[in-house]
């Protein structure tokens, strides 16, 4: 799994950072099945992640307990309920995996060290700092404008492989759909 993440860590950097060991060792291997939860609203979440194989669902339950999949995270992304994490508050997602996964955890303290000493880390974090961002600002944009064939064209370019890996009705409640429409527009695409 650190494999994974050194690579990914070697190409966002354009080379091999001095401490890369230090950093890969800060990281903790985990496995879970499909369905199991690592963070459950309400607890703070206590770690940043980074996926090496599989797949994870962020979601949220609004007061009338309907759950919508605001996130899908898949191979080699970074991902983490940052205002939980960041300042310790309970989170308003839970994540829980949407088929078995293999992924990496980094505690705060570890990240904070991390943050403090070793600046490339700095680089890679505000990296995946930016590309979070820029993908919750094109989901929240294509939501707003596009109709939802236009929505599933993008979804699919960017995660060709997803259709076959998550439950459809996982992916029509991340694209803001129903299932059934999900399932009318797959074969038009």
């Amino acid at each position: 799994m650190k494999e994974i993440l050194r690579q990914n860590i070697i190409n966002r950097l354009g080379k091999i950072p001095i401490n890369l060991d230090l950093v890969l060792d800060s990281f903790t291997e985990n496995r879970v099945k499909r369905n199991s939860i690592i963070l459950m609203s309400g607890n703070i979440c206590r770690n940043c992640y980074f996926l090496t194989n599989g797949s994870f669902k962020i979601v949220r339950t609004d007061a009338s307990g309907v759950s919508n999949n605001v996130g899908l995270v898949f191979d080699q992304e970074w991902f983490t309920v940052i205002d939980s994490f960041k300042n310790r508050i309970p989170s308003q997602e839970s994540i829980i995996a949407a088929e078995d996964t293999d992924f990496l955890s980094l505690s705060l303290d570890e990240f904070n060290f991390l943050s403090q000493n070793i600046p490339e880390f700095n680089t890679v974090y505000r990296q995946m700092l930016e590309e979070s961002h820029s993908d919750f600002l094109n989901r929240v944009n294509n939501l707003m404008a596009l109709d939802s064939l236009d929505r599933l064209k993008y979804f699919n370019k960017k995660y060709p492989f997803a259709l076959g890996r998550v439950n459809g009705k996982e992916i029509a409640s991340h694209l803001g759909m129903t299932p059934e429409t999900l399932s009318r527009l797959r074969t038009k695409i």
